[in-house]
């Protein structure tokens, strides 16, 4: 993985062969990212995603084949929690999409970091939420 911070952006190039999730992890890390979106395109294979049942588990699958990514979005809060979806498309131009869990570089992904404060927000678990969700009550600049 390359980066590069341009003004509260890093710009990101994870290589093939290169697991998605644990660049972003170890850029998180290094850059001790607070809070912040994520976006990215490029190419994947040996993708798992899943789909959030109604009791807040995931039923989750394994794509072994490669895909494009159509869309990478998602956000970083609490203590380094990363939360992503993805949309994909094959060979046949079909697509697929869910929670992402992790995948491996086929190509290349390119990918936005976008800080939005250095400060972190907490995730918490409130209300009738499925999972712990910001908690933008106690947030303040």
């Amino acid at each position: 993985m390359e980066y590069k911070k341009i003004n509260n952006v890093w710009a990101l190039k994870i290589s093939r062969g290169e697991s998605v999730l644990e660049s972003i992890k170890k850029i998180v890390f290094l850059e001790n990212i607070k809070f912040a979106k994520i976006e990215a395109i490029g190419a994947v294979k040996n993708v798992e995603i899943g789909y959030m049942n109604n009791d807040g588990s995931y039923k989750t699958k394994k794509f072994d084949d490669e895909y494009e990514v159509l869309s990478l979005k998602g956000s970083i809060a609490g203590e380094g929690i990363i939360h992503m979806h993805i949309s994909l498309s094959d060979s046949s131009f079909q697509t697929i999409g869910g929670h992402f869990f992790n995948a491996e570089t086929s190509g290349v992904v390119e990918m936005f970091i976008t800080e939005i404060h250095d400060k972190k927000i907490n995730k918490i678990q409130k209300n009738n939420d499925l999972f712990p969700t910001w908690d933008l009550e106690e947030y303040s600049n």
